[in-house]
């Protein structure tokens, strides 16, 4: 045994649990370790963690990537009282090591930096929104290499059948340390067709792009959007299987770090991206590393679970949302229309400008807040 490293024969880990008395539960079995019928000497060195290799509380698909482009991809079997970080080799054998899980929460919090800039950002949207969103961001990412080497080359704007290509080429022609759209597909277990004329939609409707016979064209603040999540400086995927109140959930995220903002992203068919501060990503991590409850025992529920489909998925809301008496819906402390607070809702009607960050009333012309400094934001999600 290396240091800190348990090896396992992977044929052998079933039949090293049933010698145990052990039963492999429903989320153990997203690992695919063979079920042989052969007798298996247990060494005391496996005993620690055969348990929760086989009976997990919490299933992880974890990859990460750091500035450097190194990609590691590990699975985790989560329990309350302990994290086990595993993987299987060419040679045949399962290589775990126990993990504490407050270790583990800051070296996934190192790839995301430090602090960064938060802005008021929640962007709703399908989850062929999102893909489309990745794959026009990875568009612009490789055109800006091309005229990196030849200075000549022509930045064009994206065609939506150029945009269908790179989704449909993520899986296999595109590799995930270089790129977004190929991140999210395999973290999240994409089986499915995206359809970008679908996903144009609501990134028209937040005005990040405008589209027009078959050619794609960013907005001022969509292309500098755009390129920022092209920028990655850090990337961490977690997609997780569990069970709360005997119901089998998945939840899938993404947190991108770039040069200067961190990205959170909720992938669902609902999903939602969000600009986040660095406390705040270091909070979703740690809740994404807590176990689930106990799995239900397979005599007395017939669930089916795989690394692409499980029987429902975590529905995704933004909490901050909240839609103000006047009509406008908002992220923010204070309604961008009326200017009234959260928590009044006036029925007020807009006679003026308001700061989205404390409430002041502003000039008519006025680009910044007189009393907190805040950038004032016209009729765009994206500042």
């Amino acid at each position: 045994m290396r240091e800190n490293i348990i090896i396992i024969p992977s044929n052998q880990v079933l039949a090293a649990g049933k010698s145990m008395g052990i039963v492999q539960n429903t989320l153990s079995k997203l690992s695919g370790f063979p079920d042989e019928n052969i007798n298996v000497s247990v060494k005391e060195e496996w005993k620690d963690a055969l348990h929760t290799l086989l009976v997990p509380r919490k299933f992880i698909r974890l990859i990460t990537a750091g500035k450097d482009n190194t990609l590691e991809s590990m699975n985790l079997a989560c329990n309350e009282d302990k994290i086990l970080l595993y993987n299987s080799t060419e040679e045949g054998d399962t290589l775990i090591q126990i993990e504490e899980r407050s270790k583990l929460e800051n070296k996934l919090s190192l790839l995301i930096g430090n602090q960064a800039t938060v802005r008021d950002i929640s962007l709703p949207m399908t989850l062929d929104g999102l893909m489309t969103l990745s794959a026009i961001s990875d568009i612009i990412k490789k055109q800006k290499l091309k005229n990196m080497l030849d200075p000549s080359y022509e930045m064009l704007p994206p065609r939506i059948n150029e945009i269908q290509k790179i989704i449909e080429d993520s899986e296999e022609k595109m590799d995930p340390r270089w790129w977004l759209t190929p991140f999210i597909s395999y973290i999240y277990g994409l089986n499915r067709k995206v359809n970008v004329n679908d996903g144009l939609m609501p990134l028209l409707e937040m005005k990040i792009i405008e589209a027009q016979e078959g050619v794609v064209y960013p907005t001022e603040s969509g292309l500098a959007f755009l390129k920022d999540l092209s920028d990655r400086q850090g990337i961490i995927g977690m997609g997780s299987y569990y069970f709360k109140e005997n119901k089998p959930l998945k939840n899938t995220i993404v947190i991108l770090r770039t040069s200067d903002q961190i990205w959170y992203f909720q992938c669902g068919e609902n999903s939602i991206l969000s600009s986040v501060g660095h406390d705040e990503a270091k909070d979703i991590i740690k809740k994404e590393l807590m176990s689930g409850d106990d799995v239900p025992q397979e005599d007395r529920q017939n669930y089916t679970l795989n690394k692409h489909e499980i029987n429902k998925e975590i529905k995704t809301t933004d909490s901050r949302k909240w839609v103000c008496q006047c009509g406008k819906e908002n992220i923010s402390n204070f309604c961008g229309v009326c200017g009234k607070s959260k928590s009044e809702g006036s029925q007020q009607k807009a006679r003026s400008k308001f700061c989205m960050n404390c409430g002041t009333e502003l000039r008519e012309d006025a680009q910044f807040c007189g009393n907190c400094g805040a950038k004032v934001k016209i009729d765009a999600l994206i500042p």
